[in-house]
């Protein structure tokens, strides 16, 4: 009996090893591909792209779908701005906001909102990343800056419109009080004199002497913005740098396009265009932005673009040019194009940040598709008129 026990014992000591000798061979496996890994420096691009995993997934289940035209256009078929308010509030998209502050200043609370959900989004993607993504958060200071600049040159009642006016970024509360209450707008640019944006005491402030106008602050912000996000890419390993430097030189060239257009419409001398201008585009190469540059007219720099990809976005507009409103339509072209180009990236470069690129994008687009509703609809404005204003996805539908 003893001699039984015994043999049947084996037999289950032998059952188990066979049946443990698979997940043996795969841990030793395992063990070696990390060490191999580690050895040839790719285990942190493993670890990254592992690390990418959820908030990728996170973006998928949030979507986009303020981008979506079928969605916006159920938004625009409401027949008053409190039907728009409960659809978005209904939809999730807002969160941990009253009813009541949503119907008071919707515009502001959608604006805080979605600075917020930026800052949440950055807490989620890996560390490799942040240098690209806390460099794009300038997005918002930059915002609140213009946002000063046309108060002030528009000598409109900053107490009124004190509520749009909060802190961001290097903006502190005392910053923002001063620029606000500063007897005139150059006084008001001192107070930036020793932050990140005291480059617009120099050639933009003497350009807008010279034009009386403020788009040579915006171009000179766009510039500085721009250049960041590239710079931003060389504290990124690599092996996951390539999305982010393929939207940077696309957004680098069609920021170069837009300085092109609005300057040679506002005409700025062609050394300050020039001096605002970059260099690491991804189709427009720096000797052809100079050819550009020295075009005279909007038509002939829109039909010299003829050649290049983003030519067919933008030759359409010029039979509504100089109508004021072809500027912006101009502005919403390259937009367009920005959106549909990242919808390629995000695929190409599905594990490497692509996605993540995109849904900061759609995201930031979708805040301001609403808003755009929004006041469209509070001052009665003209439904088609105001879903020209959008961006949507194109590949979506």
């Amino acid at each position: 009996m003893n001699d039984l026990l015994f043999l049947f014992g084996q037999v289950q000591e032998g059952i188990f090893l066979l049946s443990a000798f698979p997940l043996i061979i795969l841990l030793v496996i395992g063990t070696c591909f990390f060490v191999f890994a580690g050895l040839c420096g790719f285990l942190p691009t493993i670890l990254t792209i592992a690390g990418s995993t959820y908030p990728v997934a996170r973006a998928k289940t949030l979507g986009t779908p303020y981008i979506q035209e079928g969605i916006l256009d159920n938004l625009l078929d409401s027949g008053a701005i409190e039907e728009i308010l409960a659809k978005i509030e209904a939809s999730g998209f807002l969160t941990r906001k009253s009813p009541e502050e949503m119907r008071h200043s919707p515009e502001i609370v959608l604006e805080r909102n979605e600075i917020e959900q930026f800052q949440t989004f950055i807490s989620s993607v890996p560390s490799d990343f942040n240098p690209f993504f806390t460099s794009y958060q300038q997005l918002y200071e930059i915002r609140m800056i213009k946002r000063i600049l046309r108060m002030l040159y528009h000598c409109s009642d900053c107490d009124a419109t004190k509520e749009k006016l909060f802190p961001v970024g290097i903006l502190k509360p005392d910053i923002i009080d001063g620029m606000r209450e500063s007897p005139g707008l150059e006084d008001s640019l001192h107070l930036l004199s020793q932050t990140p944006y005291q480059f617009l005491l120099s050639l933009p402030l003497l350009a807008y002497h010279e034009q009386k106008s403020l788009i040579a602050f915006d171009i000179a912000l766009d510039q500085f913005w721009a250049d960041d996000l590239y710079a931003s890419c060389t504290r990124i390993q690599s092996t996951l740098v390539t999305p982010f430097l393929e939207f940077t030189r696309i957004f680098a060239d069609l920021t170069n396009i837009r300085t092109l257009i609005r300057g040679k419409h506002a005409g700025l001398s062609t050394p300050f265009i020039s001096s605002c201008t970059l260099s690491m585009g991804k189709s427009i190469p720096q000797w052809r932005v100079t050819q550009l540059n020295e075009l005279m007219s909007v038509p002939d720099l829109v039909r010299e673009l003829g050649s290049t990809e983003y030519g067919p976005y933008l030759e359409p507009v010029l039979t509504r040019y100089p109508d004021p409103g072809s500027l912006t339509e101009f502005d919403l072209a390259l937009d367009q194009i920005l959106l549909m180009t990242l919808g390629r990236i995000s695929r190409v470069y599905y594990f490497t940040g692509g996605p993540l690129i995109r849904f900061m994008l759609a995201k930031e687009y979708e805040y301001r598709n609403l808003r755009i509703i929004i006041n469209g609809i509070m001052e009665k404005g003209d439904r088609d008129t105001i879903k020209n204003l959008l961006v949507h996805d194109i590949m979506a539908g």
